[in-house]
């Protein structure tokens, strides 16, 4: 999808141990038409993590980043299938500066190595937080040659 397109976003809590949601997004018929015949390459996936200082402080006494952490490298160990081209960025990586970087350019997943990743990025006290500037670089350059 490029460009401002219709869609709905749903949500759905799923009771289980530990806790689960489902994100649903759903397009116009136009646009489903358009992302099935992009699809045909092997997919590819964008991952972006918050390092700003916010994600320093604590969510029943463990720290966002370790939370956010856990989350991506649980989706990539047990969701993201095998073939998929996968690119991770993050923010927030310097005090007082409003950078984005991307840290592991768009290959195919490599598991081990996009966990080193995601694992050795660090929270940074007082770092701005710029989400869309991150969106539109992966979106733009990250997933460019996808």
């Amino acid at each position: 999808m490029q460009g401002p397109k219709p869609y709905a976003v749903s949500w759905q809590d799923i009771p289980a141990e530990p806790p689960l949601a489902r994100i649903t997004i759903t397009l116009s018929e136009e646009e489903a038409e358009q992302a099935t015949a992009v699809a045909a390459g092997p997919p590819s996936l964008a991952v972006i993590l918050d390092a700003s200082g916010s994600m320093l402080r604590r969510l029943d006494g463990t720290r966002r980043i370790a939370i956010a952490q856990t989350a991506l490298t649980e989706l990539i160990g047990t969701t993201v299938p095998d073939g998929t081209q996968v690119s991770f960025r993050a923010f927030g990586l310097a005090e007082d500066a409003c950078d984005t970087a991307n840290l592991f350019p768009l290959a195919p997943l490599d598991r081990s190595a996009l966990t080193a990743a995601i694992n050795g990025v660090r929270a940074i006290n007082l770092a701005k937080t710029p989400i869309a500037a991150s969106i539109r670089a992966a979106a733009e350059q990250d997933l460019a040659e996808a």
